[in-house]
């Protein structure tokens, strides 16, 4: 989300919101409409799908067989 936010400030020209005020209203509430439904996808994937409990052990192993396992920086089953 960071990243993405970053880009997003990169490409709107985040000088000129220096001329004006009033686009930081408006950058905010665009940055918002964009990460909010992403952060309400994660949330629900923690709490109702998964129930709250993640598998430490396989979220931190390299092995192809983790559950958390991703090949090329995607996780095919979380896509």
């Amino acid at each position: 989300a960071g990243l993405l936010s970053a880009a997003i400030a990169v490409v709107i020209l985040p000088w000129h919101l220096y001329n004006s005020p009033s686009v930081i209203v408006y950058f905010l509430g665009g940055l918002g409409a964009l990460l909010g439904p992403l952060y309400g996808i994660i949330v629900t994937d923690y709490y109702l799908i998964r129930r709250c409990r993640v598998n430490l052990p396989q979220l931190y192993s390299e092995s192809p067989e983790a559950a958390y396992h991703y090949s090329g920086g995607f996780n095919l089953r979380a896509v």
